[in-house]
């Protein structure tokens, strides 16, 4: 109920955000897409819909990543979230409200979530449920070799934690069938 909540009052705000906004979200989404499209042969972009932007706070985006429960139980020990991707219609990317188009501080976040866009429309799949974070953090620390700023880059912890993960899974999936 909460995430609709949060899902509704943020395609609102979206909503209001105006055309010359929109066209800037395109071109620079455009722009991203065509490096990403050009060091990954994974992916192929043919003139898809761009995904909606939506805007919200970081409790906003952290509480619809993990849940409403998990935030309220968890709240300050869960991982900030700046941006997620959400595959339905022509996708959403909801990103921080302070994010900057211009600000390659900012950038690399939505070339993480653009990695997710392109792994929907180019129907890319993984048999691990996390394993499609693997190429998006692979893509975003290359962005950010290419585009230096003093944001830190995503850590090796997150990819030993989406490699456990994916071999948790691939053991309860073993042990399932037999």
């Amino acid at each position: 109920m909460f995430r609709i909540l949060i899902v509704s009052l943020s395609l609102l705000i979206a909503g209001v955000a105006g055309a010359a906004d929109r066209e800037i979200e395109e071109k620079i989404m455009l722009e991203h897409i065509d490096w990403l499209t050009a060091n990954n042969s994974l992916y192929e972009y043919n003139g898809e819909p761009l995904p909606t932007v939506v805007y919200g706070t970081q409790e906003q985006l952290t509480a619809y990543f993990y849940g409403l429960d998990r935030y309220l139980e968890e709240g300050d020990d869960l991982i900030p979230v700046e941006g997620i991707f959400q595959s339905e219609d022509a996708g959403i990317i909801f990103l921080l409200d302070d994010f900057d188009w211009y600000n390659t501080e900012d950038l690399d976040t939505l070339v993480h979530e653009l990695v997710h866009y392109l792994q929907y429309i180019n129907d890319v799949t993984y048999d691990c449920s996390v394993a499609a974070e693997l190429d998006a953090y692979r893509q975003q620390t290359e962005w950010m070799i290419e585009n230096p700023t003093n944001k830190p880059q995503p850590s090796y912890l997150m990819a030993i934690w989406i490699m456990e993960t994916c071999i948790a899974e691939s053991i309860e999936a073993e042990a399932t069938t037999d």
